[in-house]
């Protein structure tokens, strides 16, 4: 049995193995395997030359805490019938998230199906998504702004425009290019939905992708540059009412809708959540997204535990001593101008005679790796950890975490 990156020649028996476990239709399979997938980022066990088990660490670029990063997007994960309940997805998840730090990333991201499983492996929740129900009818009143075009590759650009306009008020999402949107429009076709554009003095204002089934009109997503924009996208869907009764809307959680509904009770809006994220490099993340802080001068050491990456566990003395949030793992080595670790002590001759040993610090807070990557993404706050965790917050710890929680929002799928 052998875990590593797949070879070009094995792309049949990962795509057999995708088919086996997902339910895709073959038009989507064939979509996937030719824009998306990539055999240099995809982490299988083989074993006699079947692949038994594998993990695709798609790459996309975030933004996170006003910060552009490279990730690895976590998907397809599977394991054919045979070899399942034998350990295997447990170690190629370990190697899959070793390769992610291997590639300079220092966090991960996927869409799980069992948020119980992926807690073990270290992910959290740090993504909500937002699901409105309402009946067609509730949205009559709203007026048309401009006009509508459905989307072509063409209009990827328009795209862009609207959807780079949307996210500036989120702290963690996805950033997308034209290329993403050209494959976008392809794979809404493949899916048997749409994408239309609104136009206002012949600008993009809006865009919403979605499908109609069973006389549901559902909204996979909608982004938008402002409420008119918003309302006008409302007045679309409604136009669709001898088609469909109802309507269900993905959408973030600082959605408005419930504020311009006349009645809001009858319809339902329910925050699920969506995305988790897991930090691979706790230093490394920390100087990756350079976190303001807006005190100066404190520290304390928290004590880390990573169930998969073994290198995370220890003692951490964080410290905001610069405005900006930094982290060293007790134990490790720092440098001066020489080049020699800050504990080596040298002899007349220039001989290492001894390297000094830290004592243990006193721990203020013991953390896992799900609690800090919530609290990092700005999902949770520090008052939110220590009340779920059944502890006091100290002053210290207000001092280190003082920002607020932030809205997060990706809705990507692969």
């Amino acid at each position: 049995m052998e875990i590593r990156f797949t070879n070009t020649n094995e792309n049949q028996g990962v795509r057999d193995l995708w088919t086996y476990c997902f339910t895709d239709s073959q038009d989507y399979v064939d979509f996937y395997f030719k824009n998306k997938y990539n055999p240099e980022k995809t982490m299988v066990v083989e074993d006699g030359g079947r692949i038994l088990s594998a993990i695709h660490l798609n790459q996309h670029r975030v933004k996170l805490g006003g910060k552009d990063l490279d990730t690895s997007y976590v998907v397809g994960v599977s394991t054919l019938a045979e070899a399942r309940g034998m350990g295997f997805m447990a170690d190629l998840m370990s190697r899959s998230l070793y390769q992610v730090g291997a590639m300079d990333q220092s966090f991960a991201i996927l869409m799980p199906i069992d948020h119980r499983l992926y807690r073990t492996y270290g992910f959290e929740t740090c993504y909500d998504i937002l699901e409105i129900k309402l009946d067609i009818f509730d949205l009559k009143k709203f007026k048309l702004d401009g006009s509508f075009k459905r989307a072509s590759k063409e209009d990827a650009d328009d795209l862009v425009k609207v959807y780079s306009s949307a996210i500036t008020a989120y702290n963690g999402s996805a950033l997308r290019d034209q290329a993403y949107f050209t494959e976008f429009v392809e794979e809404m076709e493949i899916e048997g939905g749409y994408i239309y554009i609104s136009y206002r003095d012949g600008q993009p204002t809006a865009y919403l992708a979605y499908t109609i089934d069973g006389g549901n009109f559902f909204v996979r997503e909608v982004y938008y540059k402002d409420m008119k924009s918003y309302q006008s996208v409302l007045k679309f869907i409604f136009n669709h009412n001898t088609q469909c009764k109802t309507v269900t809307i993905n959408t973030g959680v600082d959605d408005r809708l419930m504020d311009i509904l006349d009645n809001p009770k009858d319809a339902s809006f329910t925050i699920k959540p969506f995305m988790m994220a897991r930090i691979v490099d706790i230093e490394n993340f920390l100087r990756d997204l350079e976190i303001k802080t807006g005190q100066e001068g404190h520290s304390l050491n928290i004590e880390i535990s990573d169930p998969v990456i073994r290198e995370n566990n220890g003692i951490y003395s964080f410290d905001n001593n610069t405005g900006i949030l930094r982290a060293r793992k007790h134990g490790n080595a720092v440098t001066d101008l020489y080049g020699l670790a800050e504990n080596t002590m040298l002899g007349d001759d220039g001989a290492v005679l001894e390297r000094l040993v830290e004592d243990p610090p006193d721990i203020d807070i013991s953390l896992t790796i799900n609690e800090l990557t919530s609290l990092l993404f700005a999902y949770r706050t520090i008052e939110d950890i220590c009340f779920i965790k059944g502890i006091d917050v100290s002053d210290s710890l207000r001092a280190i975490f003082d920002f607020k929680k932030k809205t997060n929002y990706i809705n990507e799928y692969v």
